[in-house]
């Protein structure tokens, strides 16, 4: 069992009193659930941890008859432990049953970090336990809300309740009043002026700042004010810049409080270090950090037992972002190779957010400069006629001098079409000059009318014994759907309208059709939003007309129940635009789902509130393209003609 007071995030200051988790239960109501197996869900430093901790010391205090009640708690890493040590488990079941407790309290802290492939394993281990333990079970969970919905809801049985940990900024905004109270009592001589700092807080409305929404981006943000970093804009709203302007605060006000000398290069060599590190455990799918012992690391990470681990579960993500940032801007000639592994890897919605907040902290000037190598990246995997193609249509577009092939030979097959659909994915979500931007635009367009070379054909498995789709085809759809989509993001809708003529099933309105383009929007759908699971878009096709869509109708419908007010399109704020974007393919999306299940009574089931959506939905945008308007009329029309009354 992990020990349950493990020291705080921040533990280099004088006692660990300054940011001590015990002023989250100050803020959060706490209900007694000491007879009750539950779920925590909530975002990343919303918590939870300091929840599922105030609800264990809590207990222990309860007085319970000596030796009647059992508590076990686990995080993560110990809780993968015994999953994958069938002696373990029974050594555990066996002292639980020998001491005869009447109570057996199982706290499973952050069981997200687990990974989906391990999901089967722990609901197997928690059956076992409730079947062979000669006393009550009681599971208390806590994870994030999506790997709750994609992996644990619907499965995980005799769990009383689900609550979501979510502080409102008024809460946030007590418990930033609270911690900067408890400072100024104290005298800590790293801080600086606590009392004008409380101050200052006071008149800071949350509200208007969306970049401190949980107690974790509240204490990073107090930490930077205390220790007069004074670079972070609030107003700027890029969770990249937050951690980023805290490491440089830690690192400094370590080594000063150490007396450990300051040298600003090789700091910066260590955190690069500490970047690749994170990367690598991403690859590995593990937490675990291979680094040498530097003294500027050390209250970035902490010891796990007998490995090194970040110190929290997002300063992997922004490490990453970090390492992924570093290689786009590497000059090195052997920098290629660097780009080709962060590019083809698959990330999780997590680590793709943090990599476009990374990427939006740039200047304008270097986010040109990304697009254009990425440019180069993508024309390294163009087949030789497609080469002349492009070179025919877009002369000294200097592309071809960037000597990368070789590294390209390399690449695995599955690696190469990851490499291509993450390239496209990214181009969607740079914000780039309009000169960029437009040179952008059409080299997607391009991509989409003319790159066949998706790397997959004759290729067999995926490295994992998953069998790959054998239709080439379907995978040129797969990254034509990537194209129409980042192409929107862009502003420009060519291919997106084109590539949603192609996917609407078959109909005197829609003569166009193509089932791969219908078949790799139907099961990207349901692999991003979870309604299929321990997949990969290398194996899963929607060929199952009663494979569940639930999740995925839920997000689509959710989107269609909004923008009601909006009338202009150009007026939309940047949420609202992307709501928009979104819109023409939501609609598609529904009616294909509706269309392929429409045999299958009761797989897809409509409450009256989504009938009326559907029904609703505004599709006539002003300063939208007529043909736009148009196609989403169309679609919206056929779904309400196979609605049921």
């Amino acid at each position: 069992m992990m020990r349950i007071m493990r020291k705080s995030i921040f533990f280099w200051e004088p006692k660990a009193e300054l940011f001590k988790d015990y002023f989250t239960k100050k803020i959060v109501r706490y209900k007694s659930f000491s007879k009750k197996s539950y779920v925590i869900i909530g975002k990343a430093g919303c918590g939870k941890s300091a929840w599922m901790k105030y609800d264990f010391l809590s207990a222990r205090k309860k007085k319970w008859k000596r030796g009647t009640v059992c508590q076990w708690y686990l995080d993560s890493k110990s809780l993968i432990d015994i999953l994958n040590d069938e002696q373990k488990q029974r050594e555990l079941q066996n002292n639980i049953n020998t001491a005869r407790y009447k109570k057996t309290i199982l706290y499973l802290d952050g069981v997200d970090e687990i990974g989906a492939s391990t999901v089967n394993k722990l609901l197997d281990y928690i059956k076992n336990m409730r079947s062979k333990l000669a006393c009550d079970l009681v599971i208390k969970i806590t994870c994030r809300p999506d790997f709750y919905k994609n992996h644990l809801d619907r499965k995980l049985k005799l769990i009383d309740s689900v609550n979501e940990l979510s502080l409102s900024p008024t809460q946030l905004h007590d418990l930033g009043v609270e911690i900067l109270k408890h400072l100024n009592k104290r005298k800590y001589r790293s801080i600086k002026k606590p009392k004008d700092e409380l101050q200052s807080f006071r008149s800071l409305n949350l509200k208007n700042y969306s970049l401190i929404s949980t107690p974790l981006s509240l204490k990073l943000y107090l930490y930077c004010k205390l220790h007069g970093n004074n670079q972070l804009n609030l107003s700027n709203d890029n969770r990249y810049d937050l951690y980023a302007c805290f490491v440089d605060s830690i690192v400094k006000n370590y080594c000063r409080r150490k007396n450990r000398p300051q040298n600003a290069v090789e700091i910066n060599n260590q955190l690069d270090l500490l970047s690749e590190a994170a990367f690598k455990a991403l690859k590995k799918k593990d937490k675990e950090l291979i680094l040498q012992e530097s003294a500027c690391l050390e209250p970035l990470t902490k010891n796990n037992g007998s490995f090194i681990t970040m110190i929290h579960e997002t300063f992997y993500e922004f490490f990453v972002a970090k390492y992924y940032l570093h290689a786009l801007q590497n000059d090195l000639p052997t920098s290629w190779q660097m780009q080709i592994n962060v590019l083809s890897l698959s990330y999780s919605n997590d680590y793709a957010d943090f990599i476009t907040a990374a990427i939006e902290s740039c200047t304008d000037q270097k986010r040109d400069d990304i697009a254009r190598r990425l440019c180069a990246l993508y024309y390294s995997t163009f087949d030789s006629n497609t080469k002349i193609k492009f070179n025919n249509r877009f002369r000294n577009h200097g592309y071809q001098d960037y000597n990368i092939s070789a590294a390209n030979n390399s690449i695995n097959p599955c690696a190469l079409f990851s490499l291509k659909y993450e390239i496209v994915f990214r181009f969607g979500r740079l914000s780039m000059t309009s000169t960029a931007k437009d040179k952008i635009i059409k080299f997607i367009e391009f991509i989409y009318d003319n790159d066949k070379n998706t790397g997959l054909a004759n290729v067999s498995t995926d490295g994992n014994s998953n069998t790959i789709i054998s239709d080439q085809n379907y995978y040129v759809s797969v990254l034509k759907r990537c194209c129409a989509i980042s192409s929107s993001f862009l502003g420009a809708e060519k291919i997106e309208i084109d590539y949603v003529e192609y996917m609407l099933p078959p109909h005197s309105l829609f003569p166009k059709y193509n089932s791969n383009h219908d078949l790799a929007n139907r099961s990207h759908t349901l692999l991003f939003y979870g309604d299929v699971t321990n997949q990969s878009i290398f194996c899963f096709q929607d060929t199952d007309p009663s494979q569940s869509c639930d999740k995925a109708m839920r997000k689509r419908l959710s989107r269609l129940a909004k923008l009601d007010s909006e009338d202009d399109v150009t007026q939309m704020d940047k949420k609202s635009k992307k709501t928009f974007y979104f819109r023409l393919f939501d609609l598609a999306t529904v009616y294909t789902f509706l269309y392929s299940r429409k045999d299958c009574e009761g797989v897809i089931q409509l409450q009256s509130a989504d009938i009326q959506t559907l029904k609703k939905c505004k599709v006539d945008f002003q300063k939208a393209s007529q043909e736009r308007i148009e196609l989403m009329k169309k679609i919206k029309q056929e779904i309400i003609n196979i609605l049921p009354d």
